[in-house]
């Protein structure tokens, strides 16, 4: 629990099922509990409810990887090209959270390339 916030709520609004908030934070902030924004994309963390008390969220959660400092939404370029890998024989626990690493052979990929999923 960070006993600090360290942001400042500009704007909420909520229109057609959408909440809409802004806020500003500084960079650094001089709080363990808090990142340091960087230039790196860094992966912000979010669940949502279905109404405004606060409780457990279910599965209404996930993840979504930004730059704060120059914020572009993602877009698929047209020439995107995929590739699909399959994790076979798991069985999931029933945790809420469960996270699993896998090390695979993939075809040689002679320049760099994002892989996300």
């Amino acid at each position: 629990m960070d006993e600090e916030q360290s942001y400042t709520l500009l704007s909420m609004n909520e229109n057609d099922g959408k909440t809409i908030m802004t806020f500003q934070r500084s960079i650094e902030t001089c709080d363990d509990k808090d990142f340091l924004i960087t230039a790196q994309p860094i992966k912000l963390i979010y669940a949502y409810g279905t109404t405004d008390d606060i409780k457990y969220h279910g599965s209404r959660r996930g993840t979504k990887e930004v730059n704060l400092l120059n914020y572009k939404p993602r877009t698929t370029p047209p020439d995107a090209k995929y590739l699909s890998v399959k994790v076979e024989n798991i069985t999931l626990p029933p945790d809420i959270t469960y996270y699993h690493c896998k090390v695979m052979k993939l075809p040689d990929l002679p320049t760099k390339h994002h892989i996300y999923r």
